[in-house]
């Protein structure tokens, strides 16, 4: 994939991702939005059921206001104003029996004779047409007794009334948010409140106690939601979290995508530049081959037992080592399939070391080089292939050669406890920054000068080293300073940890 159609791609997902986001914004803000409608539609609902509900109580005051009046009128308007009283009673007392109210009042007290005397009086007053008829001082009496059970037995409009009233209307929409109610929700009660709480948002407002009477009403249900914002976003809850997760994962799958695709852009370069490598590497010892081939041709050549003897060892050294070349390639994709078989035993740490010494004493003296060790391992035996084990440890001997300086120090310590067994193998070479030991043990990853042949390789030897390491159960980490050294650490079990 090209660079430019990467780019097109990561703008198309870019595009998507951020119209997504931004739909989902929208859709939430139209949800809150809504709800906070539905909220206040609710409330106002429940105010105008409450408002209703009190109607049953907005008789009494002015009753029992009428009453006292009529009581303390003189002698000469008295007659006429119990009269108008007592139809206000009346017609309340029918008001109610028609309504069926649950709150009903004991206006004349319970069915006794006193009741029906005040009854017929009032039916006598009501039929005459003149309403200056005196009253006799008994009737009198009758009536301011009665009055008086009338005001006690009016029940109170209290704050806790009208929250019970309220809580059951709240509890039938599910409102279950905490509100505070203003006290001067009393009948005739006076409002003191501030202009700003009357726009807060929270402030929800309703006219109760009417008096049908006179058509005005004689106070206000206040309510002041504490926790509005908050109802509001526990109703929206589920579409909220919803939202969140749906965005989160499309975000997630939006950053995996880019970074495989830049990924898989890298292993690209990687695998080209792998290519390059590997045709320059074959392509010298098979020349080689064939200008020994040739030679061998020639007929001065032909009858000169030296010269076939040495041109034969040229071919098969440079036959080894396009073997070599292509075994490496062949064990990292085995790796990567998973099917290449060990040959599992126990093995000696320290006698692949000999090994390893007499193999390299040569390269190492021709790069001026030296070889310390130091031994503290008391356990150094291990369960593992061993020609995996040889191979995995020459990569880094050859890494070592590679990349060294005018004089070569290789210094290889091993140590052990109950447990694991410890190799170092360390250099005294170029280094490598920070940057790049993140990638050195990715398959096909040289450093940006690689393609540059003073350092020949394929960019395998240290994924095989990895890969290798993890199949015997141990572990591998780097170390290194730019122009100073390169030290790699291995861990294995003991052969008591099997696996």
């Amino acid at each position: 994939m090209t660079k430019q159609r990467i780019y097109a791609l990561a703008i198309l997902l870019t595009a998507v991702m951020v119209g997504l986001i931004v739909n989902q914004s929208i859709l939430l803000i139209n949800g809150m939005t809504q709800s906070q409608k539905v909220f206040e539609d609710q409330m106002n609902d429940v105010l105008a059921e409450v408002s209703e509900d009190l109607k049953y109580y907005d008789y009494g005051p002015y009753v029992n206001s009428a009453v006292d009046s009529a009581m303390d009128a003189d002698s000469i308007r008295r007659d006429s104003l119990v009269l108008a009283n007592l139809q206000a009673i009346f017609d309340f007392t029918i008001f109610l029996k028609e309504e069926k109210a649950v709150h009903t009042f004991k206006l004349l007290g319970d069915s006794s004779e006193g009741d029906l005397a005040i009854l017929q009086l009032f039916q006598e007053l009501k039929s005459r047409s003149s309403q200056s008829v005196l009253i006799n001082q008994d009737l009198q009496n009758v009536l301011s007794t009665k009055t008086k059970d009338l005001r006690r037995k009016q029940p109170e409009v209290t704050d806790e009334v009208i929250q019970e009233l309220l809580d059951a209307r709240l509890k039938e929409r599910s409102l279950t948010m905490s509100y505070s109610l203003s006290s001067s929700t009393r009948p005739y009660g006076g409002m003191k409140l501030s202009p700003s709480a009357k726009e807060n948002e929270n402030y929800f407002e309703r006219l109760v106690f009417k008096n049908d009477l006179t058509g005005s009403y004689h106070g206000k249900l206040i309510v002041l939601v504490n926790n509005r914002n908050q109802f509001i976003w526990y109703q929206n809850l589920f579409f909220i979290i919803t939202s969140v997760v749906l965005i989160l994962f499309v975000s997630v799958g939006f950053v995996f995508s880019v970074i495989t695709i830049l990924r898989q852009r890298k292993i690209s370069d990687l695998k080209t530049a792998f290519i390059n490598n590997m045709t320059h590497e074959l392509k010298t010892p098979v020349a080689t081959i064939g200008i020994a081939s040739q030679m061998l041709h020639e007929d001065n050549v032909a009858t000169t037992s030296d010269k076939v003897l040495k041109y034969a060892e040229i071919i098969q050294e440079e036959n080894l080592r396009l073997g070599g070349h292509i075994e490496k390639v062949l064990q990292v994709a085995q790796l990567e399939q998973g099917s290449i078989k060990l040959n599992m035993k126990e093995v000696d740490i320290h006698q692949i070391l000999d090994k390893l010494k007499s193999s390299y004493k040569l390269r190492i003296e021709a790069a001026n080089g030296v070889l310390t060790e130091e031994r503290q391992a008391t356990d150094h035996t291990i369960y593992g292939d061993e020609q995996h084990l040889y191979n995995l440890f020459s990569n880094l001997f050859d890494n070592a050669i590679k990349y060294s300086k005018d004089e070569l120090a290789i210094a290889v310590t091993t140590r052990s406890n109950q447990k694991f067994f410890e190799i170092v193998v360390r250099d005294n070479g170029i280094g490598m920054s920070s940057s790049v030991q993140r990638h050195i043990f990715d398959a096909f990853y040289r450093e940006s000068s690689g393609n540059i042949h003073n350092v020949k390789g394929f960019g395998l030897g240290l994924s095989y080293v990895k890969a290798m390491t993890e199949r015997h159960a141990g572990s591998i980490r780097v170390q290194s300073e730019e122009g100073q050294f390169t030290e790699f650490t291995l861990i294995f079990p003991l052969n008591n940890e099997k696996q």
